[in-house]
């Protein structure tokens, strides 16, 4: 899964959303307990291994928990995100943008502020 720049428009100083090369995954539904999830700094593609079971059927929903994650600084819809489904080989056998999918992301803990001046 492709993942844009917290702050795109910063350029060089923009910020990963993924905050780990091994974030904490936790499945949720239809998907195996023991899965691993890697964030590639270089390609912003977080990869998820053992994540379902070759006989998992096609158009099965899957609900999985994403940590250490940088919540996007507005609650405006965000865009740029990919899937990219491949085999146990890493060749490609899909690829389509999120918007095209009924995907949704939801936040499940929202910032603290632990000091604000004005």
């Amino acid at each position: 899964m492709y993942f844009p720049k917290w702050n795109p428009d910063e350029g060089d100083l923009a910020f990963h959303q993924v905050l780990s090369d091994y974030p904490l995954c936790t499945a949720i539904q239809n998907m195996n307990p023991d899965l691993l999830c890697q964030y590639n700094y270089d390609t912003q593609y977080l990869t998820i291994d053992n994540g379902v079971s070759e006989t998992t059927p096609g158009g099965t929903e899957i609900i999985f928990e994403l940590g250490n994650y940088y919540n996007p600084y507005s609650g405006m819809p965000r865009s740029g995100f990919q899937i990219v489904t491949t085999d146990s080989v890493g060749g490609q056998i899909d690829s389509t943008f999120i918007s095209k999918l009924k995907i949704e992301f939801r936040v499940t803990s929202f910032t603290e502020f632990t000091s604000i001046s004005i």
